[in-house]
């Protein structure tokens, strides 16, 4: 039976509580799975600025909090941690709904909330500086890769030479650099995708999705390893940009993808959508989706192999030191069935084969279980 006791810990103003809210869940199911001698512990949503918990954690886990206590030092508690939860933002290029569009890709940034709040400030300054007008709306400075290098950015400053453009489009690359600690993409050939999918329809609707399901789930599940394996939380918190044409497709993906025993304390919380207004980080990955494209679109133009071919300046600077970048094709795509369904030693015409049939005794007992519904209704209320 669980005790309330009432400890409640105030939140400085600059702290998200949403955030801490994370933060505390992560070592809150460590705590309740890994230990049979502490009390398992409740926290409530955060209301108010407060959070309230139901019982204190112990200190064998680094974290030691006294039922007196009101406020908590943040940087001495994460300090006791080994665990810290990250924030991705992502933004994609391309749509399935265009016959001009040979690939859909997902790409992001991932670092800590701290660097993000750096970062904001150290954007929102450059981009005041280089003479950059406020986005009506909401008096911040906002860039649009595509806009930018097409000429059509409402908000760039007049009469920029080309070399200007240049020195201040590197300068901004420079800024998501240097507040990133891991970029990902992920991209997708829509021809060779329709191409297996017309081989493997039942692999493609029960495993892959739709193609920015498939680009979501990979690029989640990248982060989220790749935290792990850096010692932080993989429990971190992801943003899309809202106008984004899949962005079902991502929040599907994300569920497939926590839907597993590994991320069973990963909840759909850790999603949402936001504009590039609102959130400066989304401009980051903008511009991270832009220079993406063109060395995807050139890899499938070219069909040649990654190590093979000169990428743009741009390219190399946002990849160091930590990134990953892939592109899928019609071979990468059966080696990722192999991947999932490791037992099957590569027979995927055995693996379409159980998936549809599976899918078709689904759908019998689905009709039989309706059939016996409706009779069941007739027998109660016969016709007189």
């Amino acid at each position: 039976m669980v005790r309330i006791v009432p400890l409640r810990l105030r939140i400085p103003n600059q702290v998200d509580p949403k955030c801490l809210y994370r933060l505390f869940n992560v070592w809150i199911h460590k705590c309740n799975k890994r230990s049979k001698s502490v009390d398992r512990v409740i926290l409530s949503e955060p209301k108010n600025g407060e959070l309230r918990l139901t019982d204190y954690l112990s200190t064998q886990y680094g974290i030691s909090f006294s039922r007196e206590s009101l406020f908590f030092c943040l940087a001495d508690f994460k300090s006791a941690m080994t665990s810290r939860v990250l924030d991705a933002y992502f933004d994609a290029s391309g749509k399935t709904s265009s016959k001009g569009d040979k690939l859909i890709t997902l790409n992001g940034c991932l670092s800590t909330p701290e660097k993000w709040r750096e970062f904001d400030i150290a954007w929102q300054t450059a981009l005041q500086s280089f003479g950059f007008a406020p986005d009506p709306p909401t008096g911040r400075y906002v860039f649009h890769t595509t806009d930018f290098h097409s000429g059509y950015f409402k908000l760039k400053p007049d009469g920029l030479s080309k070399a200007n453009e240049r020195s201040i489009y590197r300068d901004l690359v420079m800024i998501v650099r240097a507040h990133s600690l891991f970029l990902v993409g992920f991209a997708i050939s829509l021809k060779d995708y329709r191409k297996f999918a017309n081989e493997y329809p039942s692999i493609t609707k029960f495993c892959f999705g739709k193609p920015g399901t498939f680009v979501s789930v990979l690029a989640s599940g990248k982060c989220m390893d790749w935290a792990g394996a850096k010692g932080y939380s993989k429990s971190i918190s992801m943003t899309f940009d809202r106008g984004d044409e899949f962005w079902g497709e991502m929040y599907n993906g994300f569920c497939a993808y926590i839907r597993t025993p590994a991320n069973e304390h990963l909840t759909t919380e850790n999603l949402r959508e936001g504009n590039k207004a609102d959130f400066s980080p989304l401009q980051a990955a903008d511009i991270v989706a832009w220079e993406a494209r063109q060395y995807f679109s050139r890899l499938v133009d070219l069909k040649i192999l990654v190590s093979g071919h000169r990428t743009r300046y741009e390219f190399e600077m946002l990849k160091r030191p930590s990134s990953f970048f892939t592109l899928f094709e019609y071979a990468d795509l059966k080696r990722r069935v192999n991947e999932v369904f490791p037992d099957a030693n590569g027979d995927i015409v055995g693996i379409e084969n159980s998936l549809r049939q599976a899918a078709e005794e689904r759908q019998h007992k689905l009709i039989m279980r309706r059939q016996r519904r409706n009779e069941s209704k007739q027998n109660e209320n016969p016709i007189e």
